[in-house]
């Protein structure tokens, strides 16, 4: 369901994660890019262990450990490199693995000019078995678990550390080694186990969806029949208005028929598909919706503050205008109802465009949404109007409208502050498009 819905809430656990983001990207989504962005981390904190050590054991030789670092790097370079010309939305098992086994060789490699297995960070050859199970698939870790007894058993002939002039700085780097192990380790595994934690939550909710739906699709089959009867009623009791010369029987019996077709397209959608008649056609986005905005503002009798602003004759896309009106409609009802109340209501309304796609922007500084219901939104039968009859379906229809237009809309909320949806779509491929 293409609704993304994101709040101010959880200030404190947002930023843990924006930071853990921050530092190794978004695990998961791209893993052979998550180890290029750790890999970059590894190798500062190498460097800097490095020259902490050459200071305290001034017999330990600091050129090899900066050329095998060098080649780290260049590695790590020649990976980014990859990586994008690929441009893959997940890397291969096979690509994960490498990594992996070139990074225990390399590890193994600095390790055999600064003391073997005598080096306290020797025990960080482990970390990369933690990083093959959270990453790749058993084959992964079957390689990550051979190559690391390779190296260790390759580094029993390594000289070992310099320190006899400083036998506590073995034991204090030992310290440190293990703290920082446990703690990146208990970083990342924590990370990952959050991640599968919302995975979790999300297959039981896309269940439950599941099963609203075929409890909507049954409602949907036995409301479709009445609804076809009052179309052709109305439009017979157009027919008879016109012949009785009624004008006012006429328009009643077209807004009839007008709003049972509305609610049996709706119907349609719901059930998981657009009518055939109706086909995608080209806009001028900025001109549609500003206008729009405008009329259904001055129809719902909304007296607050309001600013429309966008590039009339700029942004051109191919929508289904029907769905876009019904879109755009329960949007706006949304916002009018959300500034109920407010000391100075406000709306406003502008038409974004960058070279792939544009962006209508609706904004209240209404009540905004709480965390709690936020992340339920889009949801069937989620509303935060239950008090005032609200079913909890204009935005899950509308969800399913904008998914038939290839779009994505995305609501950003703070209690108290207001709510700001954005409806994204697809530039028209025309030529003069824009």
């Amino acid at each position: 369901m293409p609704l993304k819905v994101r709040t101010r809430g959880d200030l404190l656990v947002r930023a843990r994660f924006s930071l853990a983001r921050l530092l190794v990207g978004v695990p998961g989504s791209r893993p052979d890019g998550w180890l290029i962005n750790l890999r970059w981390i590894a190798i500062g904190g190498m460097l800097l262990t490095c020259v902490t050590g050459h200071r305290l054991a001034s017999r330990l030789s600091l050129l090899p450990l900066v050329v095998v670092l060098s080649i780290v790097a260049l590695v790590n370079v020649a990976w980014t490199i990859q990586l994008r010309l690929r441009r893959a939305s997940h890397a291969s098992g096979s690509t994960v693995t490498a990594q992996i086994l070139i990074d225990v060789a390399l590890l193994g490699g600095m390790l055999w000019f600064s003391g073997g297995l005598t080096n306290p960070f020797a025990c960080f050859l482990t970390f990369h078995i933690v990083l093959a199970g959270l990453l790749g698939s058993r084959r992964t870790i079957l390689w990550a678990l051979v190559a690391t007894g390779v190296v260790a058993v390759a580094l029993f002939w390594a000289a070992p550390l310099p320190l006899d002039a400083a036998p506590w700085l073995n034991v204090l780097a030992g310290a440190v080694s293990v703290v920082a192990l446990g703690a990146i380790t208990g970083f990342f595994v924590t990370l990952f186990s959050r991640q599968l934690d919302e995975l979790r939550e999300q297959t039981a909710r896309s269940e439950k969806i599941a099963g609203l739906g075929r409890t909507v699709a049954a409602i949907c089959h036995e409301l479709n029949t009445p609804l076809g009867t009052i179309v052709i009623a109305g439009k017979d009791l157009v027919h008879v208005g016109r012949e009785v010369g009624s004008t006012d029987v006429v328009q009643l019996a077209t807004t009839i028929v007008d709003e049972a077709e509305r609610a049996a397209s709706t119907i349609g959608v719901m059930r998981g598909y657009v009518g055939t008649s109706e086909q995608h056609e080209r806009l001028d986005l900025a001109t549609f919706v500003l206008g729009y905005a405008a009329q259904r503002l001055d129809q719902i009798g909304y007296g607050g503050g309001r600013a429309l602003s966008g590039e009339p004759s700029t942004v051109h896309v191919r929508v289904l205008r029907s769905a876009l009106c019904q879109v755009l409609n329960n949007v706006l009802l949304n916002a009018v109802e959300a500034t109920h109340g407010a000391p100075a209501p406000a709306i406003e309304v502008r038409v974004i465009a960058d070279a792939e796609s544009a962006e209508v922007v609706i904004r209240d500084n209404g009540k905004g949404i709480s965390a709690e219901l936020a992340g339920r939104l889009g949801e069937p039968f989620q509303t935060t109007k239950a008090a005032s009859g609200g079913t909890g379906l204009g935005l899950y229809v509308c969800s399913l409208l904008v998914d038939r237009m290839a779009g994505q809309l995305r609501l950003d909320s703070t209690p108290g502050q207001g709510t700001e949806v954005t409806l994204v779509l697809p530039l028209s491929e025309d030529a003069d498009a824009r």
